[in-house]
């Protein structure tokens, strides 16, 4: 059975809802054009704007919302993202102002104390555990101290299962733009990040303009 679209608000979205074969119309939510969008076959989030989810069929669109925090979306399958995303986001939050103000109390609320941070930006690997992380953070210049403008988003989640996900962030930091995969699991009622692995380049002035 083809896809087939609903209306909400003056949004109009395709649903295709995966493995059963069925397709349900629009429900009704509280549509604004926020910073993300969900895909509602597979219940992934990716960065808004996005017109195809990488992991669904072709002509696959996305509902741009701003937030599921006061409800569930029914579709096939038992999709549960609203609590989970709200969740996984106020744990980012203190990831990306843990590391732009230079806080070290805020990034031990979403690092887990055997997290490790991979990169390979000079050509070896680098492997970090936090200690070596939060002596780096305590020993250097918050880039808030420095007067550079914040600038940190949030590309996509990923949740497989009730207590594990993959996001991949953004987050500038002085004059270098990164972007990181943080493996995520839900620990004691919490998410936390288990692993990052990333990378990092020059900023763009379109990133700087935008953060203004």
């Amino acid at each position: 059975m083809p896809p087939r679209t609903g209306d909400v608000g003056s949004i109009q979205i395709l649903i295709h809802c995966g493995d059963t074969g069925a397709c349900v119309p629009g429900h009704e939510l509280d549509v604004q054009q926020g910073p993300h969008c969900l895909c509602l076959c597979c219940c992934v989030w990716l960065q808004r704007g996005t017109t195809e989810c990488p992991r669904c069929t072709s002509n696959i669109r996305a509902l741009p919302i701003r937030s599921f925090r006061e409800r569930d979306f029914p579709v096939p399958g038992g999709c549960k993202m609203s609590s989970a995303y709200a969740e996984i986001e106020d744990a980012l939050e203190n990831y990306f102002t843990g590391f732009f103000e230079g806080d070290v109390e805020k990034l031990q609320r979403v690092f887990h104390p055997s997290a490790h941070l991979y990169a390979a930006m000079e050509g070896p690997l680098s492997d970090r555990d936090m200690e070596k992380v939060y002596e780096g953070v305590r020993g250097r210049e918050s880039s808030a101290s420095r007067g550079f403008d914040r600038f940190d988003r949030i590309l996509s989640i990923d949740q497989s299962g009730p207590e594990a996900a993959i996001a991949k962030v953004q987050i500038a930091l002085g004059d270098q733009l990164y972007t990181d995969f943080l493996n995520m699991l839900k620990l004691d009622g919490r998410w936390k990040i288990i692993s990052k692995v990333y990378t990092g380049e020059p900023r763009p002035a379109a990133q700087q303009e935008a953060a203004e």
